[in-house]
């Protein structure tokens, strides 16, 4: 089987920045930098959030800031929220930086009111504004959605593992969830309310475009076969995991194809337990 490895940027550094020596001037001309919108909002299940700081005036030379995030809701500094860089230097010409961050601070409970809220602490080379605070919303997920850990028995190997993906309400279409594996393309998912309070079900199109060139398609191991077939997911709102269908027998499973060259990347399937010898079906896992 073909691998692929794919590597993920978890550090990322505002690019807009340039190494700056100590004794390097700052900018003497009369500009002014804020956030460049007082509040918005973001679901609770984002994971990041660049916040833009912007200049005006006149920009001749180094611009210094420093961020600081405020605790509130018991969502705590560098745990739920991780400021990338709060010490932001902005060279002369560039009108427009961003605050790069990474949240966690979704919870199942339905929970209104809360706010994250950014500072402009300090300015040098400049004078701050009057957008020195953004105020971000956290909009109310619904219970299915959030991060999820694809989990079955992966082919590469020949042991249980697993794959990150998320699911999140599109803004585009009613009742319909968006699947992101990171790779650069979203698979629209209709879903309804299941038959108990809490639980709901996701169709999954078959032979979707995941991106990087790949498709997420059924697979089966044993005939190493794929189907158009769709997949049906039972979200069950006590243990917060999806079992997907007809991913609930041996060697059945997802996998990401090529389908130009029908090259096989990454394949999870359906397992039985070595101990119990019961059927362990794919599944989603809520993180």
């Amino acid at each position: 089987m073909r691998k692929y490895i794919k590597l993920l940027a978890f550090l990322c550094l505002p690019l807009a920045f340039t190494a700056c020596d100590d004794d390097e001037n700052l900018n003497g001309g009369e500009a002014t930098v804020q956030f460049q919108a007082a509040s918005l909002t973001i679901s609770e299940v984002a994971t990041s959030l660049d916040l833009p700081i912007v200049v005006t005036g006149e920009h001749d030379g180094l611009i210094k800031v420093r961020v600081e995030y405020k605790e509130a809701h018991g969502l705590k500094d560098d745990e739920n929220v991780i400021i990338t860089s709060r010490d932001l230097l902005i060279p002369a010409g560039t009108e427009q930086v961003e605050v790069e961050t990474r949240l966690s601070v979704a919870n199942d409970e339905m929970e209104t009111g809360r706010i994250l809220a950014f500072e402009i602490v300090d300015v040098q080379g400049a004078t701050l504004g009057t957008n020195a605070i953004c105020e971000v919303s956290l909009k109310e997920a619904s219970p299915i959605e959030g991060s999820y850990a694809l989990t079955g028995m992966d082919l590469r190997t020949s042991s249980v593992g697993s794959t990150l993906c998320t699911l999140t309400l599109s803004e585009a279409a009613a009742n319909t969830l968006e699947l992101n594996f990171g790779m650069g393309a979203i698979v629209s998912c209709p879903f309804a309310e299941g038959e108990k309070e809490g639980d709901y079900v996701i169709q999954i199109p078959g032979l979707s475009e995941i991106g990087q060139g790949l498709s997420l398609a059924l697979f089966d191991a044993a005939s190493m076969s794929l189907y158009p077939n769709d997949f049906t997911g039972h979200f069950d709102g006590e243990t917060k995991v999806i079992t997907l269908e007809p991913a609930t027998t041996p060697d059945l499973g997802i996998c990401f194809v090529d389908m130009s060259t029908m090259s096989l990347y990454y394949a999870w399937t359906a397992y039985t337990d070595q101990t119990t010898g019961e059927t362990v079906p794919l599944q989603m896992i809520k993180q």
